[in-house]
């Protein structure tokens, strides 16, 4: 009796033991899936921000060019104005 009683305690603490060795390897995993997700999200934030600055610039090459345009047509409107 006691070495079937050594045997399912011997079997017992070595899946035990795998059990947290595989909860472990999950958490690690885990962890490593979120860092990943973090650095991905971080990376399309940065990629966002970028485009952003992107449009503003070009916004505002709009926004100049809109300017010049106006100043134009202005100075052009009143030059009719005086020849008609």
């Amino acid at each position: 009796m006691p070495e079937e009683l050594m045997v399912v305690l011997g079997t017992s603490a070595i899946c035990a033991a795998a059990f947290g060795i595989a909860a472990q390897l999950a958490s690690v995993f885990r962890a490593r899936a979120a860092a990943a997700a973090q650095f991905e999200y971080r990376q399309l934030v940065h990629d966002a921000n970028d485009a952003q600055r992107r449009v503003s610039e070009a916004l505002d090459r709009a926004m100049d060019e809109l300017g010049s345009l106006r100043a134009r047509t202005e100075s052009m409107e009143r030059l009719l104005k005086d020849v008609g």
